[in-house]
């Protein structure tokens, strides 16, 4: 009979895998037991252990045929076989010599393709088995009943028992030794009823390791009143006899019957913690959280709230609220502060409790799926709370069979914002959570320089323990930090923009200044200040003034110098006031200030776009790539075109003139920059080299202004934006917008070289080629595994009815959104892949390409 039908048969008949318990206490698992006791006695009669006949019928030791016939019987017949040749096998190695015993174990190494995998797994429990050391100390009340099932220990195959198996555990008329147990791990015999039942100590309670005079001790211990008294005891103990429970059995029950209330009650308070916790409410209030005060009509808080709302309808809760609360009020009438030793359930140390136990059943089970998707990605940044502390949220973003998923792992305290002080703090938390940092695939920070330092930033710290895994920037942030580079520097750009936001900041301070402004002022528009986090902040802020490129008369240029001038000319305001008023009029004036304006509405009406498009919950990393070029050439484009600039700003000055000349007031905007004596340096005799001056102010202002704003900008974008354009131009063909042309025309040579390269740490298999070969399948074959049942019905219906069958091809432009039924996304192919099982076989390698696109924080779209 084979051994694995035997396995299969008695895997239906025992599904659960449970564990019998059997004759002598003695506990193995029923699945594994019945292989490797079949393997046992086939192995030992194949190496000719025994071939006299008696010596198989003195042990009760069954042959071949008759083994067969027990599998088909009962589970406990070969149980009980089982048990027969782990307690035989030590006694016959005593009479076996060691070359013997070394073949035994040879023959017990399962070779055999179809046993292997299990019987050799059952074996290896036999003859490694392992003993707890805990289980041979002197029990409590509590663990008494757990530790009499785990005893007696008998020893296992071990060829090196330093004593007789059958004289030490049989005794002469041939009855077990019951009482005897043995740990093979420190080799030491015990008496497991002396252990539990004996307050005297001697060497069967200490642990018996002296084997000279062995029997003879162990007969002398069995024959001892103490070990008499522990065996009457263990008999009381297993008919509930004992002392405890004939004194104490009314107090149990109602220790039972109080534990099982106060279960009740958990439960109840654990769901109410799991309910605000769900919807996103705070657990306590500001006052009146005290038991005493649980009658009174105070606010106690989401938690308590929601405990005496359900105290109405439920009598358990009701029940426990009154005793708590009577014990309190009573406790506090005494002068008592606090609880007490009274258990309430409902104090914030259970609730932190609870809450602690969820967080760690949460990371658990996100650090399960974590490793099940094997790839991840991981996105961090820090702030501060309100007590200047600086927390650092760490999300992972993984992907499964269904989904894309993104979890918050940790909010940890960050002390050390180095680079490699980053990267240990997300390693420290991987760790915990048992996850592996090699498998992460991409990171997403900011553009701050402790992140993507070249040498010493998070990233490089990041690629020494995961070199395979991609830097992806905020690319909101990263357009914000360049347009932060080219407002700081040169120094007209900086003064523009602090006038700006002087300009806003001087009007909120007083009611006054504001009323000058509102009387001149006939929209509802006003001043924007210019924030640091508030990136769209500093274009607002120029069009509020100056309005748009082709329309100043949108901008509250006018209003704003003539409310200016009216606080000037105001005898109720204060001289320092005049002061900064008539300055910042000044500026405003200047013509250099209307250049420096336009040359950033300029770039504003170029950028302002693309910012918009970054900070879009659907932002895709590919769109915004396409988006970031074209930019960049438009900026290129305009790199050296001061003469634009010119134009629009000379069309701004006499528009402004004009709408001045109106209001009668002397004020007039620079309609150029004021000449200014040039000054020569003084050539010493036989000096031949002459130092370039420029002479010219609108040239200079061309090169020292224009042509360094827009140099500053073009070289941040290509130097922050254009990493890993390789990637993501492999990653474009995974796109279905691109299926139509990949199947007309291929894939180039160097396609999918960049991704292969991610991606065969994963698969060996997932060469460049092989994810070729599948993607122009898949292409071709998109169009008939996109349809849905009923669009499938319909093609059906319209080739018996001869009808043309009409495509409906998804538009290809920008505003693309990605859901799970627009069929022109990653994750529609990648469900695809999923749901008709494509990815086992089929498209193995394909299914990881997509699983890798999505598990990148590219996309932000809730998918």
């Amino acid at each position: 009979m084979c051994v694995f039908k035997t396995y299969k048969y008695y895997q239906s008949q025992f599904l659960d895998r449970q564990v019998l318990k059997v004759d002598c206490y003695f506990t193995i698992n029923c699945l594994y037991g019945c292989c490797a006791a079949w393997c046992l006695c086939y192995k030992l009669q194949k190496v000719n252990i025994g071939n006299d006949k008696s010596f198989w019928q003195e042990k009760k030791i069954p042959s071949i045929q008759r083994l067969n016939v027990l599998f088909k019987s009962n589970s406990r017949s070969i149980m009980k076989l089982h048990l027969q040749l782990v307690l035989w096998i030590p006694y016959i190695s005593s009479h076996l010599s060691s070359t013997t015993i070394e073949k035994i174990k040879l023959e017990l190494e399962v070779n055999s393709s179809c046993l292997s995998k299990h019987v050799s797994t059952a074996v290896e429990d036999i003859l490694l088995c392992k003993v707890d050391d805990d289980l041979f100390k002197k029990p409590t009340v509590l663990d008494m009943e757990h530790f009499l099932k785990s005893h007696p220990q008998l020893p296992k195959i071990n060829l090196s028992t330093p004593f007789n198996f059958q004289k030490t555990f049989y005794r002469s008329d041939g009855v077990q030794r019951m009482w005897l147990t043995y740990n093979s791990n420190s080799k030491q015999l015990f008496c497991y009823l002396c252990l539990s039942f004996s307050n005297e100590s001697n060497s069967f309670t200490t642990g018996m390791s002296s084997w000279k005079y062995v029997y003879q001790r162990i007969n002398e211990h069995e024959s001892s009143k103490i070990h008499n008294h522990c065996v009457e005891a263990y008999l009381l103990f297993t008919q509930n006899r004992d002392i405890n429970t004939l004194l104490f059995s009314v107090q149990k029950d109602k220790r039972k019957a109080e534990v099982a209330k106060n279960r009740e009650v958990f439960k109840r308070i654990i769901d109410c913690i799991l309910f605000i916790g769900k919807r996103g409410l705070s657990y306590r209030g500001n006052k009146f959280e005290a038991a005493y005060s649980l009658n009174s009509l105070h606010d106690h808080g989401n938690f308590l709230e929601l405990l005496l709302l359900l105290s109405n309808y439920d009598p358990v809760i009701k029940e426990h609220l009154d005793t708590v609360t009577q014990k309190s009020i009573k406790a506090n009438k005494a002068g008592i502060k606090g609880r007490g030793n009274s258990l309430t359930f409902i104090s914030k140390t259970t609730v932190d409790y609870v809450i602690s136990a969820i967080c760690t059943l949460i990371k658990k089970s996100i650090s399960t799926d974590v490793n099940k998707a094997q790839m991840y990605s991981v996105m961090l940044d820090t702030t501060q709370d309100i007590t200047a502390k600086d927390q650092c949220a760490i999300v992972i973003r993984y992907v499964d069979n269904h989904s894309v998923h993104e979890r918050l792992i940790s909010l940890v305290n960050c002390t050390d914002t180095t680079g490699q002080g980053m990267c240990q703090l997300l390693q420290n938390v991987l760790k915990s959570n048992d996850i592996n940092v090699k498998n992460c695939v991409a990171n997403a920070t900011d553009g701050a320089a402790n992140m993507q330092g070249e040498y010493n930033g998070f990233n490089a710290w990041l690629n020494e323990t995961a070199p395979n895994q991609v830097h992806v920037w905020c690319y909101s942030h990263v357009l914000n930090l360049v347009m932060s580079d080219a407002s700081k520097s040169p120094l007209p750009a900086a003064t523009l923009f602090t006038l700006l936001n002087s300009l806003a900041t001087f009007f909120k301070e007083s009611y006054k200044r504001m009323e000058y402004f509102t009387k001149r002022c006939t929209s509802n528009l006003r001043l924007q200040s210019i924030g640091e986090t508030r990136w769209w902040g500093k274009e607002i802020a120029l069009n509020r003034i100056f309005g748009k490129i082709n329309d100043p008369s949108k901008g509250l240029y006018i209003e704003v110098i003539l409310a200016l001038s009216d606080i000037i000319n105001s005898d109720n305001s204060k001289p320092d006031i005049k002061v900064k008023a008539d300055h910042m009029r000044t500026s405003l004036l200047k013509y250099s200030t209307i250049l420096t304006a336009f040359i950033y509405i300029r770039i504003f009406s170029i950028t302002g776009p693309l910012s918009k498009y970054l900070q879009t919950k659907d932002m895709d990393l590919l769109k915004s790539q396409e988006l970031v070029d074209t930019a960049l050439e438009k900026l290129v484009k305009i790199q050296r075109d001061m003469d634009g600039v010119k134009l629009s700003g000379d069309v701004f000055v006499q528009q402004m003139n004009s709408e001045l000349h109106k209001f009668n007031l002397d004020i007039v905007v620079e309609e150029h920059f004021p000449k200014i004596r040039s000054r020569k340096r003084k050539i010493l005799p036989g000096e031949l080299v002459e130092d370039y001056i420029i002479n010219d102010q609108l040239k200079k202002f061309t090169v020292d202004v224009h042509n360094k704003i827009l140099d500053t900008i073009v070289e941040s974008m290509r130097r922050r934006f254009l990493k890993h354009r390789d990637l993501y131009t492999d990653l474009s063909c995974l796109s279905p917008t691109n299926f139509k042309e990949i199947t007309e025309q291929g894939l180039s040579n160097i396609a999918l070289t960049t991704l292969s390269n991610k991606l065969i740490q994963f698969n060996k298999n997932a060469s460049d080629e092989n994810i070729k070969n599948e993607l122009i399948s898949f292409a071709e074959n998109w169009n008939k595994l996109k349809k849905s049942i009923p669009e499938t019905y319909a093609t059906i219906y319209m080739i018996n009815n001869n009808e043309e069958e009409v495509l409906i091809d998804t538009p290809n432009d920008n505003s693309t959104t990605f859901c799970k039924s627009c069929k022109n996304c990653f994750l529609c192919c990648y469900t695809v892949l999923t749901k008709y099982n494509l990815y086992c076989q089929t498209y193995s390698n394909l299914y990881l390409a997509y699983k890798y696109v999505l598990t990148l924080p590219f996309n932000t779209s809730d998918m």
